[in-house]
C-alpha cells in the first residue's frame, strides 16, 4: 500500500485513538502531542521516538515504509508514553538497549496489537 501523506496521518491518528481507548492514557503527563516528521538521512535510522520532556511522540514518515511499521511505531512509542521512564537509562546500562525491560514491553505490545489495530482501522483509511 502506498503511504501518501494523508494515509500516514490517518493511520497515525487512528492508531493513537485506538491506543488511548484500549491501552489507557497517562493523565499525569498532560496532553500527548504526535509529530510526523522526516528524519535526516544523516541520523541513525529509527521509526520514531518518545520525548518525555515535552510529552511528544515523533514518527519518522520516511523510515516507516509500510502500514505495519507505522502502526507498530506508534504503539511502541505510545507504550513509552505510558511507562515510568525514571529508570530507563539505568536499565539500558544494566541490560543494554535491546534487553531493556521497557523496550521489550514496548516491542511486545506493538507485536501483540498490530493485527487487531489493523483490522479496526483498515476500512477507515
Amino acid at each position: 500500500m502506498f503511504l501518501g501523506k494523508k494515509k500516514i496521518y490517518r493511520v497515525v491518528e487512528l492508531t493513537e485513538r485506538w491506543c488511548g481507548k484500549h491501552l489507557g492514557r497517562n493523565y499525569d503527563r498532560g496532553g500527548l502531542t504526535i509529530y510526523i516528521l522526516k528524519q535526516s538521512m544523516w541520523e541513525v535510522p529509527t521509526y520514531g521516538g518518545y520525548e518525555e520532556s515535552n510529552n511528544s511522540i515523533t514518527i519518522y514518515k520516511n523510515r516507516c515504509e509500510s502500514v505495519t511499521e507505522l502502526i507498530m511505531a506508534v504503539v511502541h512509542e505510545y507504550v513509552h508514553y505510558l511507562q515510568d521512564l525514571s529508570q530507563y537509562d539505568k536499565l539500558t546500562k544494566q541490560y543494554g538497549y535491546e534487553n531493556n525491560p521497557l523496550e521489550v514491553e514496548a516491542r511486545m505490545t506493538a507485536q501483540k496489537y498490530y493485527e487487531i489495530i489493523w483490522e479496526k482501522i483498515k476500512n477507515k483509511i
